[in-house]
């Protein structure tokens, strides 16, 4: 794809992809990495069941499979956000443990693989995180020793996840 301009490159991104997706999911980023397009990918957590094994299993398959022909993989969607229903994987039971466990397998993956997209997550601001539970959680999971190794970490407004889950606007 030719881009015009002296900015920056386009890129796309596409939200989400999760657990329910298994193999139909990989199917799918397939044919998104096919096109060439230099893709962002949320692979959020949106599992009521807590299949913690199978999320982790997803994200490195993800990982080892594409991470050299996508731009970013964001892994999970805003776990911190827990009290609007279906807004945010924060929603769901099991999220931080999710978070934690599927950062660590996207950062082991990608240096087994040599993978090249940038690993990272992305959380709403938490104005109080000493007293955060999902905080408190993520230092008891040990999730210290990721914080020097992904590649990014991303704040996200609530505001439109929430007005849309309260049907307060489109989805567009």
């Amino acid at each position: 794809m030719s881009r015009a301009g002296a900015g920056a490159p386009l890129r796309f991104g596409l939200f989400p992809l999760g657990l329910a997706g298994g193999p139909d999911g990989l199917a799918a980023i397939a044919r998104l990495t096919a096109t060439g397009q230099p893709w962002d990918l949320v692979l959020a957590y949106r599992d009521r069941g807590r299949d913690l094994d199978g999320w982790e299993r997803f994200v490195a398959d993800v990982v080892a499979e594409h991470g050299a022909e996508l731009e970013a993989i964001q892994v999970t969607g805003e776990a911190n956000l827990t009290h609007v229903p279906d807004a945010a994987d924060g929603a769901y039971p099991g999220a931080t443990e999710a978070f934690v466990r599927g950062v660590r397998a996207a950062i082991e993956t990608k240096r087994r693989t040599g993978a090249t997209a940038a690993i990272g997550f992305a959380v709403v601001p938490d104005f109080e995180p000493a007293t955060s539970e999902c905080w408190a959680e993520v230092g008891r999971l040990g999730a210290t020793e990721f914080a020097g190794a992904v590649d990014y970490a991303g704040l996200r407004s609530p505001a439109r996840r929430v007005c849309r889950a309260a049907g307060m606007m489109s989805a567009r």
